[in-house]
């Protein structure tokens, strides 16, 4: 079971972490380029913005499921010290169920989106490129990341608290 827990976070790891880094560097590079053309030959990229915000879904949304296989997510922890220690498997089972649940309805959601504005053509204002694309994968990877976590918190109890 661990061995299978390893095998899928590396997995995770390596497909979607490496969409999230090139859409990452693109970022950086596309930024830099946008910065250099308007302060110093006063022609922005065109659509910069645009891209932007394509490539921050695809950043965010890829890392997705890695974060939360590995239970990387930001967490408050201001009442873990009051908790008694019979209430922590109930708590870790009602945050699973409810992340599943978010999790499981954005991706629906997105789902019907994408195909909504596919049917309507929906494009980005500037540069005229699709908007259903971005939105398919953000629902993918919603669901994708919503089994992930069921499979975290099956590895987490069968293992002794470790995933991976």
């Amino acid at each position: 079971m661990v061995r299978l827990a390893r095998w899928l976070d590396l997995a995770a790891r390596r497909c979607v972490g490496t969409i999230a880094a090139l859409s990452l560097w693109i970022l950086v590079l596309l930024t830099f380029a946008d910065v250099l053309g308007r302060d110093v030959l006063s022609a922005p990229v065109a659509g910069a913005y645009e891209i932007t915000e394509f490539l921050m879904g695809v950043i965010i949304f890829a890392a997705l499921p890695a974060a939360t296989f590995n239970r990387e997510h930001i967490v408050v922890d201001l009442f873990d010290a009051l908790t008694p220690r019979w209430f922590v498997p109930v708590r870790e089972l009602v945050a699973t169920v409810i992340e599943v649940f978010v999790l499981g309805v954005l991706a629906w959601k997105c789902w019907d989106l994408a195909f909504a504005m596919r049917g309507y053509e929906e494009v980005t204002a500037q540069l005229r490129m699709p908007m259903f694309p971005i939105v398919l994968f953000i629902s993918i990877m919603s669901a994708v990341s919503a089994v992930l976590c069921v499979l975290a918190y099956v590895f987490r109890n069968l293992s002794g608290g470790r995933t991976a």
